[in-house]
């Protein structure tokens, strides 16, 4: 039988409090989160038996292919996925990361998700290994937005969005992508 334990979130929060004044003298902290970290706070992964994907493999749904083929399907889901996003709020993980963060010298913190949610909360010094689903790049890849840019309006005004005479993709790494060399140039060094 599991014994239940009345933790005192004082308590609890003096010891993570701890916890990080250890990790703070050890040198650098480097945190990697993944698809689970967003389901407390609703946002369901993409692979779970209730998942986003059931009608649609995400190996063929999100990649370059996919999009070429037609780019007005994607970005219904992605603008409907930036809609549920934007109503969900970053969950007492997310918090207690920002807080190491801002606490932590040598923090760093890599995610997987696209969802911005560790910005939101706070955190600092976030590596999205992934790219954000708050980002929109040229398709024709311009010069003129060669990084892309940050845009959190929702829902969008179009489907699909246009730039440079051309369509708008999201920020994401897509299946069949690679991850820009810059990315994974700071993943590697935050793990040093």
């Amino acid at each position: 039988m599991l014994h239940q334990r009345n933790y005192n979130t004082r308590n609890v929060n003096g010891a993570l409090a701890q916890l990080a004044d250890r990790v703070h003298v050890a040198g650098p902290f480097t945190i990697l989160t993944s698809a689970g970290m967003p389901t407390a706070s609703g946002i369901p992964t993409f692979r779970a038996a209730d998942d986003l994907w059931k009608k649609h493999r995400p190996e063929q749904s999100a990649a370059p292919e996919a999009f070429f083929t037609d780019p007005s399907l994607i970005w219904e889901w992605y603008d409907w996925r930036r809609q549920d996003v934007a109503r969900r709020e970053p969950n007492r993980g997310h918090e207690l990361l920002a807080a190491w963060s801002q606490r932590l010298d040598r923090f760093t913190l890599i995610t997987q998700n696209v969802d911005g949610l560790h910005e939101r909360a706070g955190t600092h010094a976030v590596i999205r290994f992934y790219g954000s689903t708050w980002e929109l790049r040229c398709w024709n890849e311009c010069e003129a937005s060669a990084n892309g840019w940050g845009n959190e309006t929702v829902p969008l005004p179009t489907l699909p969005p246009h730039y440079c005479h051309g369509l708008t993709r999201p920020g994401v790494v897509w299946f069949a992508e690679a991850i820009e060399p810059a990315v994974a140039e700071r993943s590697v060094a935050a793990t040093k």
